[in-house]
């Protein structure tokens, strides 16, 4: 049995306190299991100070780099009290959905998953991905077959928000889009606020290539224009995260 000794000077024997801190510095139980472990224990408040309620608060409202450092300020709280655990094969082997989805997506947009990494993006968590019959039926709704970086994107995660509410991909993207008086056959595949609310990322259907891929073009409704921007829909994400605003 540990002995933990508090900022008052005096101890208490809590090895199911231990476990748990354990658990969740190596990925072993859910983080929302963790919220609401630490509400039970008011001897964590003493122990960890304001690192608990960022716990409490990163937890709640998804916020996986604060969940992370607070992870890292958990196990270096463990080392100073001696006891052992999984620091390096736990949290590898137990990795996060946050970082495995982050990972998946590197091997096809290394530059995204990289910026995506970034503090600055604030890049909210990652929505499930797309099943094979979930992509034959947005297509059958939509009437055209997506191109394959888009595809390749969904079957790893339907999508995400970042840079604030200025991008949104959503469960409800992609959907048809009226377009203008005599442009292209397009199709919504993002909310992009670069010039006001209500912008958005386009695919221009009748642009495709012979690759299957669709060009992107920015549509500014304020002053209605479908702008071609990127080549492909992999080129675009590539870049949203660092696009200059308008």
């Amino acid at each position: 049995m540990r002995r933990l000794k508090f900022r008052d000077g005096s101890s208490a024997v809590d090895t199911t306190l231990i476990d748990e801190l354990v658990a969740f510095v190596e990925h072993r139980i859910e983080d929302r299991v963790f919220e609401q472990f630490i509400y039970r224990h008011d001897t964590l408040e003493d122990l960890l100070g304001p690192d608990l309620y960022m716990v409490a608060i990163s937890i709640r409202w998804n916020h996986p780099p604060a969940v992370d450092a607070v992870r890292n300020r958990l196990a270096r709280l463990l080392e100073g009290w001696g006891v052992p655990f999984d620091r390096a094969g736990g949290l590898q082997r137990k990795m996060g959905k946050h970082e495995r989805v982050l990972n998946d997506l590197a091997a096809q947009f290394p530059k995204f998953a990289k910026r995506a990494s970034s503090k600055r993006a604030r890049l909210t968590q990652f929505l499930p991905p797309v099943s094979e019959a979930e992509l034959s039926s947005i297509e059958t709704r939509i009437g055209v077959r997506l191109p394959p970086s888009y595809r390749a994107f969904l079957q790893i995660t339907h999508g995400f928000e970042a840079l604030g509410d200025t991008l949104k991909l959503t469960a409800t993207h992609p959907r048809k889009h009226p377009g203008l008086v005599g442009s292209p056959s397009v199709v919504t595949v993002a909310d992009w606020w670069l010039e006001a609310d209500g912008d958005e990322a386009l695919f221009v259907v009748d642009g495709g290539r012979d690759d299957g891929e669709w060009p992107v073009a920015y549509y500014g409704h304020a002053d209605p224009r479908i702008e071609i921007v990127c080549e492909s829909f992999g080129a675009w994400l590539e870049k949203v995260l660092v696009w200059r605003s308008r």
